[in-house]
């Protein structure tokens, strides 16, 4: 018989594209892969041939009250593996209540282990490395080789067409595509949204590319109203005016993109997109685990002895992050698009 999985997660975009290398890896050696999360993150999903995507909303559609809903989904269903990447109690539970006896966790904690799950232990304390990596320690487990950590999004060619098309349209020009993204959904401290602000006037300044601010619907006004005093010149705010799938496919459209260690940095990773990524000094929540894996990526971090938050529990801004850090972000990404207009000449 085909072995089958069924990956229960229910947490971050970054996270969902990260576990895409490890359906490549499964696939590869036949086996059938189901992922089951968010609806929000069905989109992640889209045109891949190593996975199929349930939403967990279809199951259970007031999750996590009606967990048990997906208890009996996944015992129907009879797959032979179950796995849950990251700690999440409703889920243990629920795998645990499926009757299914091939159940693995990752990063369970005690409640892994005490509803009968086999832990596969990271080593992240001790040898830090990629989560694209990290979550193929399953396919390890069960005698399948690794692939690359790389996640991967599959966009038609008409969807960046048209991608190519709305960008030609609000931002007519030649000047490089730069994406600024100055939100962030994750755990690791961040530049604040006035930082961000700064580095979109520096790149205005410069006059040497057209730029991009993405966000979700909630957070246009969170930056109309911080970047007032900003010149509208070569910009376009789309916060709230793309689909995920669009916001892939204009991510596929620019030369480089700056952020946190946030979902736009992942998505530019999986569409082999460099990112100049701002991201944390602490250990198991920097570029090592979270980076971009594409070739040419940067990472920013301040010193450790000036990160906020090995100093104070509940910091989620770098006191580094004010004053001459956006101003070094600025002439890292255009020391990298001079050097990218040399090369093309």
């Amino acid at each position: 018989m085909r072995p089958h999985l069924v990956i229960l997660r229910e947490d971050h975009l970054g996270d969902m594209i990260l576990t895409t290398p490890l359906a490549r890896a499964l696939a590869s050696a036949g086996w059938q892969v189901t992922v089951v999360g968010k609806a929000t993150w069905a989109e992640v999903w889209e045109n891949n041939p190593h996975a199929s995507y349930v939403a967990i909303e279809t199951i259970a559609p007031c999750f996590p009250k009606d967990s048990w809903r997906l208890s009996c989904w996944l015992r129907q269903l009879a797959p032979t593996h179950v796995l849950i990447p990251y700690h999440h109690s409703t889920l243990l539970w629920a795998s645990f209540f499926s009757g299914l006896s091939s159940r693995y966790c990752q990063m369970g904690r005690i409640l892994g282990r005490l509803t009968l799950h086999y832990s596969l232990r990271s080593g992240l304390l001790h040898t830090p490395r990629h989560m694209g990596d990290v979550c193929q320690d399953f396919a390890e487990a069960v005698g399948v080789p690794r692939q690359s950590p790389q996640p991967e999004l599959f966009l038609k060619d008409e969807e960046k067409k048209k991608a190519a098309q709305r960008l030609a349209e609000v931002l007519p020009g030649t000047e490089p595509l730069v994406i600024v993204n100055p939100f962030h959904g994750g755990n690791t401290c961040h530049l604040s949204t006035r930082d961000y602000v700064e580095i979109v006037r520096l790149l205005q300044n410069s006059q040497r590319c057209r730029i991009v601010i993405t966000g979700v619907a909630r957070e246009k006004d969170i930056w109309l109203k911080e970047a007032a005093a900003l010149s509208p010149q070569n910009v376009w705010v789309s916060c709230g005016k793309l689909t995920l799938r669009e916001l892939f496919a204009v991510v596929s459209q620019v030369q480089w993109l700056v952020c946190g260690g946030t979902g736009p940095l992942h998505i530019a990773s999986a569409l082999n997109i460099p990112t100049v990524g701002i991201l944390c000094a602490n250990p198991h929540i920097d570029a090592v685990v979270w980076g971009n894996l594409t070739p040419g990526a940067i990472h920013l971090s301040p010193p450790r002895e000036q990160c906020a938050r090995l100093h104070a529990s509940g910091v989620r801004n770098c006191g580094f992050c004010q004053g001459p850090f956006p101003k070094e972000i600025v002439q890292t990404l255009l020391k990298q698009l001079d050097n990218q207009a040399t090369s093309a000449r």
